[in-house]
């Protein structure tokens, strides 16, 4: 059972682009109550890793990168609804950070 984590943790990667896509198609609510999901599985894989006593250095590397991919997946979506124009310009300083 120690890859149960690390199945929370893709889950949250895989959640970003239904988030993406609802909060571009105006389902903001939706959107907003899918991502306070996918925060609360950030908190769980961590809770289920020490209690099975499974962490591991992939586990660590995919939590982070799970967060990296959806907070800037997310910001390159919100900067896109409110600055269009400006869309290339960011995803390229995003990509940079």
């Amino acid at each position: 059972m120690p890859f149960i984590p690390s199945i929370i943790t893709v889950s949250r990667v895989f959640l970003t682009p239904v988030i993406a896509y609802l909060w571009m198609n105006h389902f903001v609510f939706t959107g907003a109550a899918v991502f306070i999901f996918a925060a609360w599985t950030d908190w769980l894989d961590g809770i289920v890793a020490r209690a099975l006593k499974a962490e591991s250095d992939f586990g660590a590397f995919i939590d982070g990168a799970a967060d990296k991919i959806m907070i800037l997946s997310l910001l390159w979506v919100a900067e896109y609804y409110y600055h269009p124009r400006l869309t290339g310009q960011v995803f390229l300083l995003l990509l940079l950070l």
